[in-house]
Parts: structure tokens; C-alpha cells; sequence
């Protein structure tokens, strides 16, 4: 979810893009098949249960760009230490507001 880097961070300490975690499932799904392995079952059930869902508003018909597993204020107030080259408050939950750059 950080497309940029950062001088003096080294991490990933924004969030996590929601087609990403969708794509983290699927690579786990093909490995459980692939593998046999329930240890990949396992992690993409707790992406589905602990990931997925912040990052869907309310009603489960609508998601936000970038979701921070800390993130407690998902309000329309720009938060910034260099975390996002936008202009907007890329964290906001809006209804039926369109800011977000993919992931529609």
C-alpha cells in the first residue's frame, strides 16, 4: 500500500491497498490447492476475517483505497508525514464519495 519511499523509512507503515489483500488471498487459495497444505487455508481465513473487513464500509457494498491495521480515525482531515503524494485525506471514509485513485 506504500507506493512511495520514503527517506528514514524503511517499511511499509501507511496500509495495505484492499485489491492487495484480495490478491493475498488468492495467492494463499492456489497454495492450500497446490500444496495441500492448511496452513495456507488457514492464513487466508485470517486475512478474510481480520483484513478484508475494515477496509468495506458499513454496509459491505463499498471500500476505501488504503487500510491501516491502527488506523482509528478514518475522518476527512488530511494525515501526512510525507505518507502520500495527494492532496486529499487518502484514509477518509466518505459515502458515496469517489477520491480514490483505484480500487472502485
Amino acid at each position: 500500500g506504500d507506493e512511495n519511499i520514503r527517506d528514514g523509512h524503511d517499511d511499509a507503515r501507511q496500509g495495505f491497498e484492499t485489491c492487495g489483500v484480495v490478491e493475498f488471498m488468492a495467492s494463499h487459495e492456489l497454495l492450500t490447492r497446490l500444496t495441500g497444505d492448511p496452513l495456507w487455508a488457514d492464513r487466508c481465513e485470517e486475512l478474510a476475517f481480520n483484513a478484508l473487513p475494515p477496509s468495506l464500509d458499513p454496509s459491505g457494498k463499498a471500500i476505501h483505497y488504503v487500510t491501516s491495521a491502527n488506523s482509528v480515525d478514518l475522518d476527512n482531515t488530511p494525515k501526512s508525514d510525507r505518507q502520500f503524494q495527494n492532496s486529499f485525506a487518502m484514509q477518509a471514509y466518505l459515502p458515496g464519495v469517489d477520491q480514490y485513485r483505484c480500487c472502485p
